[in-house]
């Protein structure tokens, strides 16, 4: 018996507006010229919607144009930054700047992009009474505790009240002086 081969329907994404392409003015032109684009339709309601679909259109096909070349960019700029340090004997200071700079653009880009894709996550993900949610609230509980200090003999603190008797006489120690000398010098160079 033959098999037919039936092709599963891939559920195309929901369109985003990524918060990267504000760092591009050529997204805000696209925009602009998809809205204006002349309407096919009389009715106000369908005209928007034809807008909104032009704008979809051209923003995601100048996206994935764009922002695929940024990533290669990124990969070469980082190249041709070793390739500087390796050659650098002093003379080629201002170009890495330069090139570091413009690297550093680069990954930003990149840095925002994944900065939403994390929220987007988080808000689809985290609402919702998941075990995702919790461990992630778990996570963070547990790295923002201080659980037991060492004292000035090296004995181990692990009591609330030690901890904070602990944290209290360390910045009281910072930010005291036991042997003062000149206090006014100090004072005139606050004042001046």
């Amino acid at each position: 018996m033959e098999q037919l081969q039936v092709p599963r329907n891939r559920q195309q994404k929901p369109f985003r507006y990524e918060a990267c392409w504000l760092l591009k003015e050529e997204s805000s032109k696209l925009v602009e010229e998809a809205w204006r684009a002349p309407r096919k339709t009389v009715n106000k309601m369908q005209g928007t919607i034809e807008r909104l679909k032009n704008c979809k259109s051209r923003l995601t096909q100048w996206s994935k144009k764009t922002f695929d070349i940024a990533k290669r960019e990124v990969c070469a700029q980082m190249d041709y930054i070793s390739t500087l340090q390796e050659r650098n004997t002093g003379q080629l200071t201002e170009e890495i700047k330069q090139a570091q700079q413009e690297a550093n653009k680069l990954l930003e880009v990149e840095n925002i992009k994944w900065k939403q894709r994390a929220k987007q996550r988080w808000l689809s993900e985290g609402d919702r009474n998941t075990k995702y949610f919790h461990q992630c609230a778990s996570d963070r509980r547990k790295s923002n505790v201080v659980r037991k200090l060492m004292d000035s003999n090296g004995q181990a603190v692990s009591s609330k009240e030690g901890i904070c008797a602990l944290f209290q006489e360390y910045f009281t120690d910072i930010f005291t002086s036991s042997n003062p000398s000149k206090p006014e010098a100090c004072i005139a160079s606050m004042e001046a």
